[in-house]
């Protein structure tokens, strides 16, 4: 077992006690498992399963109790900035977390430690170990120390949806509107979806695709990849 992984929550929020083999599994990408097939290592994506609800649910109720003036369609928003992949990527930078990713050769080769969705991937499993081993307490404690203030100034995010946005943008400039191409990308056997595909074409073209757990925010977030490929 590699001796850095206790010094990691050490370093974060100085946890001492931790569970070497599960936090080990929060750091290894589905591409190091790949390379070592003989040795059956367990990587972070069943981790990741649990970010959702858990990091959604603490940055909403932060946001409820620190903005109390500000009404649902904004905190929305609000959480929507907090829990994007970029913000998360930015976190993982932070705090160093690219240094202690475990890697395949050709993922680490291409860069894999320096990219948004890895580096994003990665904190969305350390948070569900974080729950997981130490409860509640010590992902509200790293949520409000490094992904809370990440949002600097809560009048500067752009009070309309990404979506909205887009639409003015392209019914403005092509006379039409996005669309929006749904694809059910992971469902389990019973027919539960888990995560969809959302695809947007402006003009007849595809711009940008994104997945998530549900279709609203695969749409949101895909429109607002969609407004940065457009330049807008």
């Amino acid at each position: 077992m590699e001796p850095y992984v206790s010094y990691v929550l050490w370093l974060w929020l100085s946890i001492e006690d931790v569970d070497q083999e599960l936090l080990l599994q929060a750091l290894t990408h589905k591409s190091f498992s790949a390379d070592t097939p003989d040795e059956d290592i367990p990587h972070n994506e069943r981790l990741e399963f649990l970010w959702d609800s858990l990091l959604g649910a603490r940055v909403a109720e932060d946001l409820f109790t620190l903005y109390p003036g500000i009404p649902e369609s904004k905190l929305t928003l609000a959480k929507i900035y907090l829990v994007k992949e970029w913000t998360l990527a930015d976190v993982a930078r932070q705090i160093e977390l690219g240094t202690y990713i475990r890697l395949g050769n050709w993922e680490r080769r291409s860069g894999g430690d320096e990219k948004d969705a890895v580096l994003s991937d990665t904190l969305e499993a350390l948070i569900a170990y974080l729950y997981l081993v130490h409860g509640r307490e010590a992902i509200a404690s790293f949520i409000k120390k490094y992904i809370m203030s990440q949002l600097k100034d809560l009048t500067q995010l752009p009070w309309k949806s990404w979506k909205s946005i887009l639409q003015e943008f392209v019914q403005k400039r092509y006379k039409q509107v996005p669309v929006y191409i749904d694809v059910e990308d992971e469902v389990e056997a019973s027919g539960n979806v888990l995560r969809f595909l959302t695809h947007v074409q402006v003009n007849w073209k595809h711009i940008a695709s994104w997945t998530w757990q549900s279709k609203k925010k695969a749409q949101e977030v895909a429109a607002e990849k969609a407004l940065v490929a457009l330049d807008v």
